[in-house]
């Protein structure tokens, strides 16, 4: 809705009169997309309710023949009148059994096409949840897991910790070599955080070049160690542009890394971390800083 779409864009900080970003295109089109299934769902619901309808408008039917019929089936009937009383219950019967037999048609196949429906329902949900360039979690997705993990945390006591990064550098990366070249250095730094995460953590894009690590039963020493892994990772992968075989050079991360304290809200949880990520960029880029051990 258009409502929908100026809050999106006052988040985003764009001005309402200005062109939506296409990752905002993108999230309204897939919202978009579930509301077009979900309504394709609730018809089907709809015809169903029809068909049942119809079946109970039959079967009352069949109810006010027999009542009809009651009076008759009391007294001394001539072969020819008993011969129309049974005609009639059979005609009334067999009446019932079409309805029923077509209600039981039409719900099996609605059952295969609400099934049908589900899934893709499911596919939309999901990529409403997804960046699509690097495959990760997007924004939405990441205030959704950090929210449930820190309430697991306050439940359980069990550790958590938050990693933000930054593409050091990305806008001169841009600008130098084109948005080409800026796309595949996220790519691969997705598949760096991807690949370095155990089960359970959750990678996602946070937005622009700026990356996140929810990091579920993991102490900050921990954490620390996985954020310099994929910092060394990121940087020793040599980044070459296809077309001419140039050299990228080497794409450093800054990174910050904060551990859960119990009952501190969500917000400021996010707040600590980019802090620390921020520092990290003041303190000369391609590091961690973290929490005090």
């Amino acid at each position: 809705t258009a409502e929908r779409a100026a809050a999106s864009l006052k988040h985003l900080n764009v001005p309402p009169d200005s062109e939506p970003p296409s990752l905002l295109k993108t999230h309204l089109k897939l919202d978009e997309n579930v509301d077009a299934v979900s309504a394709e769902v609730s018809a089907e619901l709809g015809e169903i309710v029809h068909n049942i309808d119809d079946a109970l408008r039959s079967t009352g039917t069949f109810g006010l023949s027999l009542e009809a019929l009651m009076p008759h089936l009391g007294v001394a009937l001539s072969a020819r009148d008993l011969k129309m009383v049974v005609e009639a219950l059979a005609d009334a019967t067999k009446h019932v059994a079409e309805h029923s037999r077509a209600l039981e048609r039409r719900i099996t196949l609605s059952k295969l096409l609400i099934q049908d429906l589900h899934q893709d329902l499911e596919a939309a949900r999901a990529d409403s949840l997804t960046d699509d360039m690097t495959g990760l979690a997007n924004r939405r997705r990441f205030g959704q897991v950090l929210k449930m993990e820190a309430f697991e945390a306050r439940e359980t006591g069990n550790p958590l910790c938050l990693a933000l990064a930054d593409v050091d550098n990305f806008k001169r990366l841009n600008d130098s070599l084109g948005h080409q070249a800026g796309d595949r250095a996220l790519r691969v730094v997705a598949q760096m955080f991807q690949h370095s995460i155990k089960s359970g953590a959750h990678a996602c894009r946070y937005g622009g070049e700026e990356f996140a690590l929810v990091l579920p039963r993991t102490e900050l020493a921990e954490a620390v160690v996985l954020a310099n892994n994929i910092r060394g990772a990121v940087k020793e992968r040599e980044l070459v542009k296809k077309l001419r075989g140039q050299s990228l050079g080497p794409v450093t991360l800054s990174i910050g890394v904060a551990a859960y304290r119990p009952g501190e809200p969500v917000d400021d949880f996010v707040h600590r971390a980019d802090a620390y990520l921020y520092a990290a960029k003041q303190r000369g880029r391609d590091r961690v800083e973290a929490d005090a051990a």
